[in-house]
Parts: structure tokens; sequence; C-alpha cells
């Protein structure tokens, strides 16, 4: 089972967070090879460092407002 996902970073929070829902349904399921199973992982990786980036842009910006 693969899961394509663009390689955009302009992908929108709420688009890498669904991914990420994807993938983690994905892990879950025993008949995952080891291969998909990697592959996901380092997807999962990527979108990740994705949404921690927009976040910690967004809590920059609400500190120089606040």
């Amino acid at each position: 089972m693969t899961l394509q996902i663009e390689k955009n970073d302009e992908m929108s929070y709420e688009s890498s967070l669904e991914a990420l829902h994807q993938i983690i349904e994905i892990v879950e399921n025993p008949s995952t090879s080891l291969d998909d199973l990697m592959q996901h992982v380092q997807q999962a990786d990527q979108l990740f460092e994705q949404c921690r980036a927009k976040l910690l842009g967004l809590e920059t910006n609400l500190n120089k407002i606040l």
C-alpha cells in the first residue's frame, strides 16, 4: 500500500497533518511491507518537520505581536 504525497514545501499545515494521519493508518496495518514502512516513516519525518516549521513560524509571529 503506497501513499502518494506531494513533495511540496508549500503544502498547507492541514494537508500535511491529514497525510500524517493517513501514514499512521498505513503503518499500523500489519500487512504493510517493511519497504513501504520505511518509505512512510521517511515521509512522516518530512511532513512532521514541515508542520513543526509552520508552527514555529506562527509562534515567532505571535511573539512579535505580543
